[in-house]
């Protein structure tokens, strides 16, 4: 069974975090492992204030215990749930927590932030999608839950997707029974048909579920885009592929850390 992990500071935000991994494990059919990471304690000297650390301990693990409980009451128990919480950095907690769970998918809140605090942390989130070596999908503050209806997902369709990153988006199309729509950006002239849908793994994801075909010519991809998917009235967005492991002049020429930090829409970077 896939795990799906989400990371929760029991903020808004990260609630609906968790409602959404929710919703993607009970139609995937996976099991759910949420993950606290609490800030280490201050250090006197050379030793940490252990009273400390056990007080963080005991308040964290009491919030999680009771996020459990109203998980396995409104899924009647169908999701399976597991839970850690960690003492440390946030990206390296999170970063270990992964290697060692190996989830097909990490959940993630976008918090809501001032200009200063997005100064300051704005990159945190961006970090946490560009270092994990796995899909990840990030929840603006204001989402809730409301459906999956219609997807886009934007692709270089000059480069082939990987099978397991085609499964993906093929079994998220699948289990919400959504219309996908493939978008991409670039140069009308050099846009050539037969690559988007030459065989491969795409080409075998489309020809299994279907979708209808885009062509963006903005000289703004993000405005080009994010107008998309409001006339189209998209409730997920697919960035393939996406930051992770990524050099400034290669994905980021398209897929910038902007959709991260201000869409309005879950955004699942692959």
């Amino acid at each position: 069974m896939d795990t799906i992990l989400v990371a929760t500071d029991f903020s808004q935000a990260a609630g609906n975090a968790v409602e959404y991994a929710v919703r993607f494990a009970m139609r995937l059919n996976a099991q759910l492992y949420l993950l606290h990471v609490s800030q280490a304690p201050a250090i006197i000297g050379d030793v940490p204030m252990k009273d400390e650390e056990a007080e963080i301990r005991e308040k964290a693990g009491s919030k999680l215990k009771e996020q459990v409980e109203i998980i396995k009451t409104e899924t009647a128990g169908k999701v399976t749930v597991d839970t850690e919480l960690r003492i440390g950095d946030f990206n390296e907690e999170l970063e270990s927590a992964t290697e060692v769970v190996k989830p097909s998918l990490v959940v993630i809140g976008n918090p809501e932030k001032s200009a200063l605090d997005r100064f300051f942390f704005g990159n945190h989130t961006v970090h946490t999608v560009k270092h994990l070596r796995c899909p990840v999908l990030t929840i603006p503050p204001e989402r809730r839950f409301s459906g999956i209806h219609r997807i886009a997902m934007v692709y270089d369709s000059g480069l082939e997707i990987d099978p397991l990153d085609s499964g993906m988006v093929s079994g998220i199309v699948k289990a919400f029974h959504a219309e996908l729509h493939l978008i991409q950006i670039g140069e009308k002239s050099g846009f050539i048909a037969s690559k988007a849908t030459r065989p491969g793994a795409l080409h075998a994801m489309v020809k299994n579920i279907g979708a209808n075909y885009h062509f963006i010519t903005v000289e703004n991809s993000y405005t080009g885009i994010v107008d998309f998917t409001e006339k189209n009235r998209i409730d997920l967005l697919i960035l393939w592929p996406g930051i992770q492991g990524s050099s400034e002049d290669t994905k980021d020429r398209i897929y910038n850390k902007q959709f991260i930090l201000h869409s309005h829409l879950p955004v699942l970077s692959i």
